[in-house]
């Protein structure tokens, strides 16, 4: 009786080690525990425990397996080493900002913010946001954008008004108003030698009370609805100039078939009194030691030839008015 119920033990104890897929798997079929060895790259689901406790070490982690779960969480490309200074952009207001096919950033304000960061020995790092959101950042109405950026380089105007809630560089660049004529005309728009002259310009806009205050004593202001009218009235000869935002003449006409035979002409006017302050690059509000540092490298790029090579890949006319 001893015996059979020690026979007995022993057969239980037997069955209690075969794993329970095993002992379910139907005839004919191989179980995936005894068919599958384990990965290298990644320990068995289970193993059996000895008896008793072991009084040897156990076996270190093999190094082969730790690098395969770490290299599973890891960016693709290594993350290069050393300051950063994070830049806020907007990508969707070309030509200072905006993607290409590929997704990947381009425009004025990126390659002056990829300038500024080379010549401040850091590592641009770009954070795309909508204008909305870099707004409120502005003026202070959700400033939790600064929780993930140092500055802002996304063609902010600079006004009084903005001042109150954030810091800006000087201006980095200021899109002038410019005068457009016929190619060959010879006319050239100078206080006092425009008498007789007719000058179209969008009505009700801070160009025509320029245009009316600096030129309404000697030539007829010719006020139009809209940009593209006025335009016309200088292709089909009612009018001799056309004054407007450069930047608008350049890529709404300039680059048009409506702009063959026309061409920009006359100095450059940014008076503060109609055409604002310029954009500058803004900075959190009291950050003085980052500003400053900003202000010193724009004034170096633009002593090195850096920013004018930049803006003429742009440009054809001069935004640095300084």
């Amino acid at each position: 009786m001893r015996r059979m119920t020690l026979l007995a033990a022993a057969l239980a104890s037997l069955l209690a080690s075969v794993p329970l897929a095993a002992a379910n798997t139907p005839a004919g079929q191989t179980s995936p525990t005894a068919a599958t060895k384990p990965s290298a790259s990644r320990p068995a689901a289970s193993e059996p425990r000895a008896a008793k406790p072991s009084t040897t070490k156990a076996a270190p982690t093999k190094p082969a397996a730790k690098r395969v779960e770490q290299a599973a969480v890891q960016p693709r490309a290594p993350v290069p080493s050393g300051p950063v200074l994070r830049i806020a952009v907007e990508g969707s207001y070309p030509p200072f900002s905006e993607t290409d096919s590929k997704g990947r950033l381009k425009g004025f304000d990126i390659d002056i913010a990829r300038a500024l960061c080379t010549e401040l020995a850091v590592r641009c790092e770009f954070v795309q946001r909508p204008w909305a959101v870099i707004q409120d950042a502005v003026i202070g109405v959700d400033p939790r954008l600064w929780r993930e950026v140092d500055a802002i380089v996304a063609s902010v105007s600079i006004t009084d008004k903005r001042r109150e809630t954030a810091d800006f560089t000087r201006k980095y660049y200021h899109v002038p108003a410019r005068f457009l004529r016929k190619a060959g005309s010879g006319i050239e728009p100078v206080p006092g030698q425009l008498r007789g002259r007719r000058i179209a310009v969008q009505g009700s806009t801070t160009h025509d009370e320029f245009l009316t205050t600096q030129f309404g004593g000697e030539a007829t202001i010719l006020r139009f609805e809209t940009l593209p009218q006025a335009v016309a009235a200088l292709e089909d000869g009612r009018a001799d100039l056309v004054l407007a935002d450069a930047l608008a003449l350049q890529r709404g006409v300039l680059e048009s078939k409506e702009g063959v035979g026309l061409e920009l002409c006359g100095p450059s006017f940014t008076d503060p009194r109609w055409f604002g302050q310029g954009a500058g690059i803004v900075v959190k509000k009291g950050d003085r030691e980052l500003l400053d540092r900003l202000d010193a490298a724009l004034e170096r790029i633009r002593a090195k030839g850096e920013y004018a090579r930049i803006a003429k890949a742009y440009f054809r006319f001069d935004i640095d008015p300084r």
